[in-house]
């Protein structure tokens, strides 16, 4: 018997604004599924270190990730410190060509402003099975 089926899924969320962190928290917690809320980058760093996460949730709007290469450097520097752990981007602009690059810079999952915290449970749930 696969006991790794029934092993907790960790999600780590990292948003500024602890509403809505909270909001996507409660849409994706279910018994087998934790989830972590950090506010800063640097906070999210450290849980990494500690703790190994299936999933970390970005908020793109948070301070340090306005310029595209700063998303490309905190999604290599979370490859590096958990090879394992998915990156999704969240409430990034709508605009297809942001998605790619930032897709091709190493983020699993990119969702822009015009998802609800449910979508983007959702797609936090595919990219966790």
């Amino acid at each position: 018997m696969d006991i790794s089926n029934n092993a907790k899924k960790r999600v780590l969320l990292v948003s500024s604004d602890m509403y809505q962190a909270n909001k996507l928290k409660d849409y994706i917690k279910t018994p087998l599924v934790e989830c972590e809320c950090v506010n800063d980058v640097e906070t999210a760093k450290k849980v990494l270190v500690c703790r190994r996460m299936k999933v970390l949730a970005i908020d793109s709007n948070l301070k340090n990730l306005s310029d595209n290469n700063n998303v490309k450097d905190l999604v290599n520097e979370i490859k590096s410190l958990s090879c394992d752990t998915k990156v999704v981007v969240y409430n990034g602009v709508s605009n297809r060509t942001i998605q790619r690059r930032i897709r091709r810079k190493g983020a699993d999952g990119y969702l822009s402003h015009k998802n609800s915290m449910k979508n983007v449970a959702g797609s936090l749930r595919r990219v966790l099975d």
